[in-house]
This record gives C-alpha cells, structure tokens and sequence, in this order.
C-alpha cells in the first residue's frame, strides 16, 4: 500500500477538500478520537479522526466540531473504530448522533482471530499492516515530554500528535479490509455479539451506578483509623517502623530466628499472604506479627482500591461509570476499571463493599446471576450422563458429586464436605496440580492424590474431556468452543492444562453477553447497569421491579444450547450488599 496520506483541517479551503474526499467511494470509513483523558463524562474530546485506507483527517473539535459531527451523522456507508465503545462515549456525550446499526470494530475482529495476541491497535498494525505503525507514539511521547504537554495540554496543530492521530483512522481501515473478511467466514456470530454488546455496555456505562457518599466516606474513614492505630503497634510494640515495607518486615523476622525460603520471580525473597500465613502456624510467638502484616495490608487495599477509588470516580451526581472492557482477558470475559468493579471479593468484606451502592430514590436494584454456570458448561460438553440427571433432576450440582465421591446418601452430605467437593472442582477446573489443589480444596496433598483418584473414577467422562482439551492445548494451542464459535486460545502451548479453564470461562462469557444483547431488546434493557462475572445488575422504578424481574428471568436463563439448563436466580434488592446479608 502507498504511505498514508495524513492531513489537518485548519482553514474553510481544506474543510471543503475534506467533504469532497468524504464523497468518494470506498469499503471503509473509519472514525477515532483524541481527547484530554480516559473519562468521557469529565474530560474534554479534543479531536476527530475520519479516513480510510489511504487518507487520514484530523478535525479539532473546538474549532470544527459541526463538521466532524456532520459528516459522521450523513454518512451511510460502514464506518469502523478500534475499541468503539471509548469512541461512541465521547462523541455521543458530545452531541454526535452516531449511526450505530453500520458501526464495526476491529478489536474484537483482532481478539476472535488472534486470541493470545496483543489487541491493540498499534501491535495488530504492525504486525498485519504497517511495519513501524507504532513509531509514531513514541515520537508523540518523546515530544509531549520535552513540552512537559498532557493529553489535555498538548497542541493540536503540533505536527507529532496530528500525524499520529491521523494514521490510527488508516490502520484500522486496514485491519477491517484485512480481518472483516475472515471473521465473516468464520467467527460472524461471535463478532456480530461483540459489537452488539460493547453498544450495551456503552448505554450501561452511561447510567452509572449510584453510590451513598456518606457511606463510603465514613468507611474510608474508619478503614483509615484501623491501619493507624495497626501501625502504631508496630512501631511501639513490634519496632518495625513501616510493616508495609516488606524488607524491613523480612529483617525483623529474620533477626528473631526465621529462615525465608520462598523468592519472587525476581529473585527476592517472598513476604506473600502465603508465606505469612505459614510463619504464623510455625511459631505462637510470630503468629500476631504475621497475622498484623496481613490485616494491615488488607485494611489498606480495601480503603484504597474500593472507598476512596468510588470518591474519586463518582461524578457530580454520585454515580460512577467505570469503563467496562468486553475482551480485556485471553478468555474474553469482561473487566473493569476505573474503578474495578470486577474484583470485589465475594466473601471477605464482600457485603461492606457492596453496600457502597444503592438505588436512587423512588428504584430498587436487582441482581440476576447464573448457578454455577462454569461446571454446568464443563458437565454439559463432557456428557457427564449422571451429572446431567443430577442437575436435571433439580439436585444440588456439588451436594451430588459429594454423595457419589464419598459413598453417601445425598441427604446425608455435610455442609463442609460439600464445600471441599466445591472447591475441589474449581481446582480440577483450574487444572490445579496436586499442592495447589490440596490448597484450594483445603486437604492435605496425600488426600488431594486419592481424591483426584477418586474424582476420575467416579466422573470419567470429566476426565477424558479434561484431557482431551489439554491434549488439544498441547498440539495446536487452542479450541473452538460451541456456544458462539470462539476460538479458545493459550498463551502458549506450555500452559495446556490452562485451556480448560480459558474455555469454560470464555463460553460462561458468551452466554452472558449474548443474554446481555437478547436483554438490550426487552423493556429490562433500558435498566442494565453492570455485568459482574456471571451477575448482572439492574436499577428499575420499584412499581415495575417485579415486572421486570419476570422479564429477566424469562429472558436470561439459557435453555436450549447445553444438555443442562443455565438457570438464573434473581433478587430485588436496595443496597447491592443486601443480596449477600
């Protein structure tokens, strides 16, 4: 292909050559924006970008807006973004009606077609289209150092941030000329589910979540005086002036005796929860030394990761829009951040957390989820039969496999032994060796050899399926899982007991983005606020929550594609944390 030809729009003449242009034929016409931040809803959309495989524009917004917005609102043909969800907030927020039903997106064409490769945009161009794509960033940075410039701050008529700006509309008209054909082929309906789905997550994001302001303060407040009154143990009673600082830590140990072991990948040594746990089983006399570090770590990441991010990130009427990321992990499955929603821990201060959120007055929340959505995937493709009727019969899943492992009638199972099959089955899932599946099933490592023993015996068709995908994972380092044809990818072929996992989980988050869309179409869709690892959460007008509720648990399950259902459970609620008293 001939270099791109990039151009900046600074006077009427070159406005007119750039609606002349904007009228030629062509396959693709890609959009992009640059703006002063991350945060659609507080910072500023600087400019627009709009070409095709040659030709790239830049449009500063302030000065040339009406045109940007006006091309883009005529414009019928296909129009394409890389990580169209950034995009469409910017320019929706800014007054564009944006012709969504012909929007594509080359990152998810790049994340179906090369699932264990680097998404963006610049690593895909390079290596599918321009060779040197990404010299142009690095210029950007090094020029945007030297004027000490933000994204904010940085001119727009500065030659480096145009031209870069410029080329991203060129390289993503390529990736499409080069990918859409391939993904039409072979991964249309998944990618048809993607595009569809980072529009919902847009609208979603857009909503926000309400949070209580005096709830989160005055628990950043009281988290904050635990880690103080913490720290002042140590330093008065311990003499370790600073226990977040892992080598003062390590030295106060090693002085009174204790021999490390275990190092980092880099070679230091290692102050893990793990480690410390361990010390303080060994010796009475360390126990409330290493059960302190642990608190006080604990203290500090929950005030900081959730209370004080929700300060930081709740916008002028207390909601917060964190950026969902539909294809951030090599499965697939969505993420979050800014703040991370996704990583609230579902037992250990859980519900304190989730109290942060509630519905605004006049709203209730639900919260749907699916039941144990990974083993039913994982049962249904091995062709379990007795696990099938089991969960067809409406048994308890791990109550069940509790009964057939040990030998017992099922009514007779223990809650405890039930926890131990639970997790046992999410270290088989996890292809867990035996010290790390004795960790997460909480049993020795002898009894984790003869439970494996016995998981296999019992459950055959489990592990052949298990060994085949491994086997799969070994020699061609993927598998194209049913649900929507996504190809399950590893990293690499070394980590092949990992491909289990990365498939379960990818096709546990197909289900739910394809019931994401399916829902969009409803009168629930208009109420959806965040998907969270196999839940989604709703705020609805109390007098329509039970209405709405029907209409979520009709629509949601999935029913028809696995040999057991996805059922979902369904709960109307005020505070989020409610569903976890």
């Amino acid at each position: 292909m001939p270099d791109p030809d990039l151009r900046l729009i600074e006077s009427f003449d070159e406005a007119q050559q750039f609606m002349t242009w904007l009228g030629e034929r062509r396959t693709w016409l890609a959009v992009d924006t640059e703006t002063g931040g991350l945060d659609w809803w507080r910072e500023r959309l600087r400019t627009v970008q709009i070409g095709d495989t040659e030709t790239g524009w830049t449009i500063p917004w302030e000065m040339w807006g009406g045109l940007a917005k006006d091309a883009i609102e005529r414009y019928t043909g296909p129009t394409v973004m890389h990580n169209s969800k950034f995009d469409l907030h910017f320019l929706e927020h800014n007054g564009v009606k944006y012709p969504r039903h012909n929007l594509h997106d080359t990152m998810p064409m790049v994340g179906l077609i090369e699932p264990a490769m680097a998404k963006g945009l610049k690593p895909a161009s390079e290596r599918h289209v321009l060779k040197g794509a990404a010299q142009g960033g690095r210029a950007l940075k090094s020029a945007m150092s030297k004027g000490k410039w933000t994204w904010d701050t940085v001119p727009i008529n500065l030659p480096e941030y145009w031209i870069y700006a410029s080329l991203d509309t060129v390289l993503t008209a390529r990736l499409a000329e080069k990918f859409y054909p391939i993904i039409e082929a072979q991964y249309k309906r998944a990618y048809e589910t993607e595009v569809a789905v980072a529009q919902v997550l847009c609208d979603m994001e857009t909503r926000g979540m309400l949070i209580d302001p005096h709830y989160v303060a005055d628990m950043s407040i009281w988290l904050d005086l635990q880690e103080v009154d913490l720290l002042g143990w140590f330093r008065d009673e311990v003499h370790i002036k600073n226990p977040m600082a892992d080598a003062q830590t390590i030295r106060w140990f090693q002085s009174n005796g204790h021999q490390f072991t275990k190092r980092t990948e880099k070679g230091n040594l290692a102050l893990d929860s793990e480690v410390l746990l361990d010390i303080a089983a060994s010796d009475v006399w360390y126990s409330p030394v290493a059960a302190g570090v642990n608190r006080l770590r604990d203290l500090h990441k929950t005030r900081v990761t959730y209370f004080d991010a929700f300060m930081e990130f709740a916008d002028d009427n207390d909601r917060i829009h964190t950026q969902i990321n539909p294809m951030e992990a090599i499965t697939a499955r969505m993420s979050s951040t800014r703040p991370n929603l996704q990583n609230i821990p579902a037992r250990k201060h859980g519900k304190m957390v989730r109290d942060s959120f509630l519905a605004g007055p006049g709203n209730k929340l639900i919260s749907a989820d699916f039941d144990q959505i990974e083993y039913r995937i994982m049962v249904s493709r091995a062709g379990e039969q007795n696990l099938i009727d089991a969960i067809n019969g409406g048994q308890d899943l791990h109550t069940y496999m509790t009964s057939v492992v040990y030998g017992k009638p099922y009514e007779d199972v223990q809650p405890e032994e039930r926890g131990v099959m639970k997790n046992a089955t999410f270290a088989f899932l996890y292809g867990a060796g035996n010290t790390k599946f004795a960790d997460m099933a909480g049993i020795s490592i002898n009894d984790a050899v003869e439970f494996r023993k016995m998981y296999s015996t019992q459950f055959p068709a489990i592990d052949h399926y298990a060994r085949t995908i491994n086997q799969l994972g070994a020699t061609q380092g993927s598998v194209v899982t049913g649900y929507l044809g996504r190809k399950q990818a590893i990293w690499s072929k070394k980590e092949s007991y990992k491909l289990l996992n990365y498939a379960t989980q990818g096709e546990a988050g197909d289900v739910l983005k394809a019931k994401m869309v399916e829902l969009s179409m409803t009168d629930a869709g208009q109420y959806m606020l965040l998907p969270i690892h196999d839940e989604l959460l709703f705020e609805v007008p109390e007098e329509d929550a039970e209405e709405i509720k029907n209409i979520i648990e009709d629509v949601m399950p999935e029913n028809h594609a696995f040999h057991v259902p996805l059922s979902v459970g369904a709960d109307i609620v005020t505070r989020w944390g409610d569903k976890y008293s």
